[in-house]
């Protein structure tokens, strides 16, 4: 797997960060993420027009590219929350 520097490390370069942004539902993610941790059920609730699908690979791009991070809860049921 190929080693991923956090945003903040990055050099500030306005093409990176277009870039980092440029995915259609990056930016909506981060609004609706803006007052704190949502489940991903939730965030699928607020954006109805991206499938189940893309908004798991986007989250997952996004972590990958340190716009945000997953945490596992360790509660019965299993939840996982995404900040």
């Amino acid at each position: 797997m190929a080693k991923v520097d956090p945003v903040a490390v990055r050099p500030s370069n306005p093409v990176m960060a277009v870039q980092l942004l440029s995915n259609k539902w990056r930016i909506t993610i981060l609004h609706i993420l803006r007052d704190g941790p949502l489940r991903t059920g939730v965030i699928q609730k607020a954006i109805r027009e991206v499938s189940p699908k893309v908004l798991t690979q986007t989250l997952r791009g996004m972590e990958r590219d340190g716009l945000l991070f997953r945490d596992v809860l360790s509660v019965a049921p299993l939840r996982i929350g995404i900040a």
